[in-house]
């Protein structure tokens, strides 16, 4: 009887570990490697530049790709002054999941932070330019 409590025991605990690694899974093998991020501006039609790649004119939505460091945008509009800013990042909550593994999701996260995807930029970005200063 002692035996049979045990195994069920066993097999309830290992049910439960095999269901929490197929729901949660780390970012790099969940996450795409790009990101739809829009912009808008005021006034709109301003040309939006992506780490010095031309993207298009707002209101745009785009595709950034997750990497590791900066992502500059540049806003430029002819009578306006041009901003540039780096595209804010925040934790991909999927990249916690690796914390729930111990030692091998310490490898995971690792990963995670090598690539770029242990990070997810905003979802959207407004933009008000400046109009240019004249000088009389």
């Amino acid at each position: 009887m002692r035996c049979r409590r045990f195994k069920s025991k066993f097999y309830l605990i290992f049910s439960n570990l095999v269901f929490i690694l197929f729901i949660s899974n780390c970012a790099t093998i969940s996450e795409d490697d790009h990101q739809p991020v829009s912009f808008t501006s005021e006034p709109s039609g301003a040309e939006i530049l992506v780490n010095s790649i031309p993207r298009g004119k707002t209101p745009l939505t785009t595709l950034i790709e997750k990497k590791r460091g900066d992502t500059i945008v540049e806003v430029n509009k002819f009578g306006f002054e041009t901003e540039r800013f780096v595209l804010d990042k925040s934790f991909s909550g999927k990249t916690f999941g690796n914390i729930i593994f111990g030692g091998l999701g310490l490898v995971g996260m690792g990963v995670d932070v090598a690539t770029g995807k242990a990070k997810k930029y905003e979802n959207s970005v407004h933009i008000i330019l400046r109009p240019l200063q004249q000088n009389n």
